[in-house]
């Protein structure tokens, strides 16, 4: 079984450009925590509304985000995976069923 490669961390276009062109990666990562060094910025995320992952997949990284916050990234994003860090637990099941409605 041939493993699966994400690359976690994208924070600039330049760098999502280099690693788009690596066959062997599947998953692109972007952090959305905003004490990150990584975290996306508004310019990035405008930039990649219109970008041509070709056969990779986003894969949105939040941690302690809003529903709004979520909601609004994840729609500059078409085809995603989420991954969800919840440094307080309390009510994380909620709050995720708001974020997308079930």
């Amino acid at each position: 079984m041939k493993p699966l490669i994400k690359i976690c961390g994208i924070a600039d276009l330049n760098f999502l450009n280099e690693v788009i062109q690596i066959n062997e990666i599947n998953y692109l990562g972007f952090i959305f925590y905003e004490n990150s060094p990584r975290n996306v910025t508004k310019d990035l995320l405008n930039d990649i509304k219109r970008f041509d992952f070709k056969d990779k997949r986003p894969v949105c990284v939040f941690v302690n985000a809003s529903s709004e916050f979520i909601k609004e990234s994840i729609s500059y994003l078409k085809i995603l995976f989420y991954n969800f860090m919840a440094m307080k637990r309390i009510n994380f099941v909620l709050h995720l069923k708001k974020i997308f409605g079930k």
